[in-house]
């Protein structure tokens, strides 16, 4: 215990170590402990600390010779048997960390500890006076950023009994964590797991290799992103804005390479799986590795599916038949209208819907994070500023493991019973939203500060009120997720994109809006004067490209149709 007390308030191996100091502990360490401790100080609490072990080891240790800052000799001590609990291992150390970002104050990290070694059965709460003698200590974040704290525990209680922790004490401190996460609103649960067992199933993470590739990428002044996440997002928005397969394979090699994976037969007739890479520098990946839900089997249900469209996907998987361009708007102006009209009628839906409705909501956050993955492919907009919120509402809308109820199985059909009929598809507006966000990215004549702005307030509006249904459902833990991760992080770009325009939206010609999307973007505008609106005007905008300057290429693109 002195030892790990003296790294715990030392520099550490980086010299990574700030502001080492207690935020709880048994008893009154804490307080009379408090601040900043030399190398001497900390041994000298680490031995206080341990006082039990060593007040019921204390004859061994004389037998031995040992000096009160030692040990205790296992060879001289379990000879005849008398001390044999003594070579046990008496000291439990756990590292609570967060993610990079996420930070507590020290009485929240106070409450966490204590929690923690509550729930652990180290002790039965503040006032247990026989328990075991714990410490937190905290001394600013690790090398990769992670706020964090240490907890160290003497298991030989003060009463001279030995805690007896069970034989996984992993799955145990796991199961802490979760009732700390369900306790307190400031703490994000991992993946944000929600409530009873409708738990969602989560992304792919990337690995610390691929991390580390990025890093080389930016330090070269090119994308920083893992490229796991970059094709996360460029699958996603390429899937959910094709209305076909061929579409899907048209959207996705704009931005990256695409082949088959697996074939369903040896004449290649059908393909059951694809692989895809952001470019012949990277590696490649598979639907699975991507995510659950990005599978060619699920995808599909949301295409038309004929025998002639199969048939068309086959031709172009092989290389039979070239990969189509997809369609150039002209004008990014006109697709960003498009967009924003689409995305005003989303949020009047959005505004009648009860919040109660979980099943709902889930799938319009899952459509949110289609948006904002539209918003953060490469050549968007918006890559840097919005993918890690369009990751976030994806984790949200992913189907969940247990599921809801299963459809009752079709009855039996016999050879004069005609097929079905085809499902009608129905896209909703935040698909469509999306494809004309899409088709604005690839527009021949730039980009349109006007037009973004007003994507992203209404953007805004509807993330706001995908985290006002959370609240009003007491997924609190989540709603704060959201306002960090989401509404803050779009409400910055907004704020940014409305400097850059240097323009007023009273100034805009919104006749035709509502009354309502009118009120809202006014009411969010840089130098907004309640009230005021005016009619179509001269246009004053100074153009502004929200893409500024392309990354240098880091390789080229095999994929089809390239």
């Amino acid at each position: 215990m002195p030892g790990l007390m003296r790294y715990a308030f030392g520099p550490g191996k980086a010299n990574e170590h700030t502001h080492q100091h207690l935020v709880a502990s048994s008893g009154v360490l804490a307080t009379e402990w408090a601040g900043q401790l030399s190398p001497a100080e900390a041994g000298q609490l680490g031995r206080i600390m341990e006082a039990a072990w060593r007040d019921q080891h204390a004859e061994g240790r004389a037998l031995v010779g040992a000096t009160a800052r030692g040990g205790v000799s296992g060879a001289s001590l379990t000879a005849d048997g008398t001390h044999r609990d003594a070579d046990r291992e008496h000291v439990y150390h756990a590292a609570l960390s967060l993610a990079p970002g996420e930070s507590f104050t020290d009485e929240q990290w106070s409450a966490v500890a204590a929690d923690f070694v509550q729930g652990m059965g180290f002790t039965s709460g503040p006032e247990d006076t026989r328990g075991a003698t714990w410490a937190a200590v905290r001394h600013g974040l690790t090398e990769k950023g992670n706020d964090h704290i240490h907890v160290m525990v003497n298991l030989v209680r003060q009463d001279g009994r030995r805690v007896q922790l069970p034989f996984n004490d992993y799955r145990l401190a796991n199961q802490v964590r979760q009732s700390i996460e369900q306790q307190h609103d400031f703490v994000t649960p991992l993946h944000d797991r929600g409530h009873g067992v409708d738990v969602g199933l989560s992304l792919p993470a990337y690995s610390q290799k691929e991390a580390a590739v990025a890093r080389d990428y930016a330090v070269a002044g090119q994308s920083g992103i893992p490229d796991r996440v970059s094709l996360q997002r460029i699958v996603r928005a390429a899937a959910a804005t094709a209305s076909s397969e061929v579409e899907f394979i048209a959207n996705v090699v704009q931005h990256a390479d695409l082949d088959p994976a697996r074939w369903s037969t040896g004449d290649r007739a059908v393909v059951t799986g694809y692989r895809v890479r952001l470019d012949d520098q990277g590696r490649w990946f598979t639907a699975t590795q991507l995510a659950p839900d990005l599978t060619l089997q699920k995808l599909r249900a949301g295409w038309s599916d004929g025998p002639g469209e199969r048939e068309d996907a086959a031709a172009v998987w092989r290389g039979d038949t070239p990969v189509p361009t997809p369609g150039a708007s002209a004008s990014a102006e006109a697709e960003l209208t498009r967009a924003h009209e689409h995305l005003a009628a989303w949020n009047r839906d959005l505004a009648q819907l009860d919040p109660t409705d979980k099943a709902a909501w889930k799938r319009h956050t899952a459509h949110a994070g289609v948006v904002m993955s539209a918003l953060s492919i490469p050549d968007a907009p918006f890559t840097t500023q919005l993918g890690p919120a369009a990751d976030q509402l994806t984790r949200w809308g992913l189907p969940t493991k247990t599921g809801g109820p299963q459809p009752e199985p079709a009855a039996p059909m016999d050879a004069a019973t005609p097929p079905p009929a085809a499902p009608v598809l129905t896209v909703g507006p935040g698909e469509l939203a999306a494809r004309q966000i899409m088709l604005a990215v690839r527009a021949t004549d730039g980009s349109s500060a006007r037009g973004w702005y007003a994507v992203l307030e209404q953007m805004n509006r509807a993330t706001r009120a995908i985290r006002d249904a959370q609240t009003a459902r007491s997924e609190l833990v989540a709603a704060r997720a959201c306002t960090a991760h989401v509404t803050a992080q779009l409400q910055e770009t907004i704020t940014q994109a409305g400097g850059a325009t240097q323009t007023v939206t009273a100034e805009r010609d919104l006749t035709h809006l509502s009354a309502e999307d009118r009120e809202a973007l006014q009411a969010s505008a840089p130098g907004h004067t309640p009230g005021a609106f005016t009619g179509p005007a001269r246009d004053t905008t100074q153009d502004w490209s929200p893409r500024g300057t392309e990354p240098p290429e880091r390789g080229q693109r095999r994929g089809h149709g390239q």
